[in-house]
């Protein structure tokens, strides 16, 4: 430790034989040792009392059992939820310098709350296939540590140090791998609270994001980018990405990677982060509404080992107030349930609102999540109305339906003369009570209409605005299952909505 820090400390320092003592009982190497003594160890030549370098020790100890408090705090009693899920910091960081796995709290140059108090860079890269997998003593043999073949931790430890980086996350060395070591019953528990919350990570906590596109370690190539091994292919590269992220593996000479031209299919990768941009702008910029659908368009596109992993990454990116824990072996219909639970009102109230066909699995008020992944919603060009806030309050109940507060109109006949126009624009006849009113709406909203009696159901008494057509459940006066929806513009006569007619109704 003195030649490292230069330092003539003794072991007749006060305090120091005693720390050394407690760290020993953990059968701790000296690389471990070395990652639990360097940010404190240099004060030890300019303190000569016991108490302050025992202090200092302790004083991480103390944020490292905080940090585990807010992780336990964090799920609620039953299990199924996270709490304040963006408050919860990394487990563990890769030491650069020690070349160990750490605890993130070791990490912390300063007292207090951890994210202000330690700079990490994060690695984001696609797992290549195949994957080799080594044992080793930087995660101190825990699991085999999944990296590609000719690729090793050495060599990007290097890489990393030159890119002026003490700390780094990386999810093979960080987050827990599947392994037959006795950990492996850790994993469960952890990836609960972990998978969830990787784009903590990288958005909030990492001061730069390094980027592998063509696999960890590996150099960069203008060849396999439409390979669902590719980075831009991979459904959990989505929560990673990051303003200005730095582009790792670059041949000598290459300045600028995204000047560079695929020889699949000709396209720069500037043009291939161009959705990327635009979902960092849309985070700024866009309603909710807008930013799911453009999420789910770029899901859609992506790949995943396990089809749930999709549904996990979209509640982060959302920035839902709470989010689900996660659990491998869900349906990806049942996960994503357990996330239309946890978004909040505003995007709950644009899956009733601003999706025009019924959900076809087993809500009709929400599209299901195999109707994402195959396109069967309202594009972004059809999307004229989104709600606000609402008038009316919506609560998802126990069996997924949602009991919905808002103007209601029942028993009103629809006469439907449609016109292919230019515009694909159809016209949709109301009459209720001798009064006649009509509605443009797109094709794609009248495709699911027949002539009959409907119920219509409003955002709110305002004008213009948007409503609901639904069918009443036989046998269940207050139940209603959505048909489509019909969105009013300005100049056109809609349904008399009135605040009076609030009713409090149930959509399946």
């Amino acid at each position: 430790m003195n030649d490292i820090h230069r330092t003539n400390v003794s072991l007749g320092h006060p305090g120091i034989q005693n720390l050394l003592d407690r760290l020993m009982t953990f059968d701790y190497d000296f690389g471990a040792l070395y990652a639990r003594l360097r940010l404190i160890w240099p004060s030890a030549a300019y303190i000569d009392r016991k108490d302050d370098i025992e202090v200092s020790y302790e004083s991480r100890e103390t944020v490292g059992n905080y940090q585990n408090e807010k992780r336990t705090r964090a799920i609620t009693d039953d299990g199924t939820t996270i709490r304040s899920p963006y408050n919860i910091p990394p487990r563990r960081l890769w030491d650069l310098y020690a070349h160990r796995v750490v605890p993130f709290h070791i990490a912390t140059v300063m007292e207090g709350e951890p994210w202000m108090g330690c700079t990490y860079f994060a690695v984001s890269h696609s797992w290549t296939d195949p994957m080799s997998t080594v044992d080793t003593p930087v995660n101190a043999y825990e699991w085999p540590v999944p990296i590609p073949p000719n690729v090793t931790l050495e060599a990007l430890r290097t890489e990393f140090l030159n890119l002026g980086a003490q700390y780094v996350w990386l999810d093979v060395l960080c987050l827990r791998q599947s392994s037959a070591t006795p950990g492996e019953r850790l994993r469960a528990d952890e990836w609960a609270i972990d998978v969830p919350t990787i784009g903590n990570v990288y958005s909030d906590g990492a001061l730069r994001v390094i980027r592998y596109y063509n696999g960890l370690g590996k150099a960069f190539q203008r060849s396999g980018w439409d390979n669902s091994r590719h980075w831009l292919r991979r459904a959990w590269t989505l929560q990673e990405i990051k303003q200005d992220s730095d582009t790792a593996g670059l041949p000598v000479g290459l300045e600028d990677p995204t000047l560079e031209v695929s020889e699949d299919n000709g396209k720069t990768l500037a043009e291939h982060l161009r959705t990327i941009h635009e979902i960092e702008v849309l985070y700024d910029n866009a309603s909710p509404v807008r930013l799911l659908i453009r999420l789910i368009e770029e899901m859609r596109r992506r790949f995943s080992v396990n089809p749930v992993d999709k549904v996990a990454g979209i509640g982060m990116l959302l920035r839902c107030p709470s989010l689900p824990v996660y659990r491998e072996a869900r349906t990806p219909e049942h996960a994503w349930r357990l996330c239309v639970r946890h978004l909040g009102l505003a995007l709950q109230m644009g899956l009733l609102f601003c999706f025009t066909l019924p959900g076809e699995a087993e809500c009709c008020w929400r599209p299901s999540w195999a109707q994402s992944m195959e396109g069967k919603y309202v594009a972004l060009d059809e999307l004229v109305f989104a709600p606000m806030s609402s008038e009316g309050t919506l609560r998802i109940m126990d069996d997924g339906a949602v009991m919905f507060l808002a103007p209601v109109i029942r028993d009103c006949q629809l006469n439907v003369a449609t016109t292919l126009g230019r515009y694909q624009r159809g016209v949709a006849t109301f009459l209720h009570k001798a009064r006649t009113f009509t509605v443009n709406v797109v094709i794609r909203s009248l495709l699911s209409l027949d002539e009959g009696t409907y119920v219509l159901v409003g955002e709110s008494a305002r004008k213009p605005g948007g409503f609901i057509v639904c069918k009443p459940v036989e046998g269940h006066h207050k139940t209603l299952e959505k048909i489509t929806i019909l969105t009013l513009e300005e100049d056109e006569e809609g349904p008399a909505f009135q605040r009076e007619d609030r009713q409090s109704v149930i959509l399946i």
